[in-house]
Parts: structure tokens; C-alpha cells; sequence
């Protein structure tokens, strides 16, 4: 079994023990558990085309724009936008 974060938080199992005795003998009981959220890596939104650019074009110039998803909880889970150009920046 996975345990998947953004797809589920918490999990009942239903845990079973048994003895060797003789006569074998045993209980079980509901144990819940939640998922921590693992800082994962973002997901690209969408498949970008290879870019083009002039060459000698002042610095700055924004080229392109890509865009990825991190679906973490919390500070961890972010909308993640680039600009590129002679410099990567945040846009």
C-alpha cells in the first residue's frame, strides 16, 4: 500500500496479532493514521515548444514564460511562474 498526501490525509488499517500458543489467539483493532505531506517536486502545467530569440537583444527582454504547479500543503505548495530571458526571474 502508498499513502499519497494530496489524494488522501488519513487511513484506517485494521491491525491483526496472533500468538503461537497451542490454541492460537488473537485481537485486532482500527488504527488511524495521517499522511505528513513530503515536499515533492512541482509539475510542469504544460508542454512548452523549444524558444527562439534573437541574438543581441537587450537584457531583460522576456523571452518566454513557464509555469509549474507544486500541489505540497502549505508554504510548500506554490503557483511557480518563470520569466526567461538573458536571466531567469520571477515573474
Amino acid at each position: 500500500m502508498t499513502f499519497d498526501r494530496e489524494l488522501r490525509r488519513f487511513y484506517n488499517l485494521t491491525v491483526n496479532a496472533m500468538d503461537h500458543g497451542v490454541t492460537p489467539r488473537g485481537t485486532n483493532t482500527t488504527v488511524m493514521v495521517e499522511v505528513l505531506d513530503e515536499n515533492e517536486p512541482p509539475r510542469f502545467i504544460a508542454s512548452y515548444p523549444p524558444l527562439t530569440t534573437d541574438e543581441n537583444i537587450p537584457i531583460g527582454t522576456v523571452i518566454g514564460r513557464v509555469q509549474a504547479y507544486d500541489g505540497d500543503q502549505g508554504q510548500k505548495g506554490v503557483m511557480v511562474e518563470f520569466c526567461l530571458g538573458l536571466k531567469i526571474i520571477y515573474c
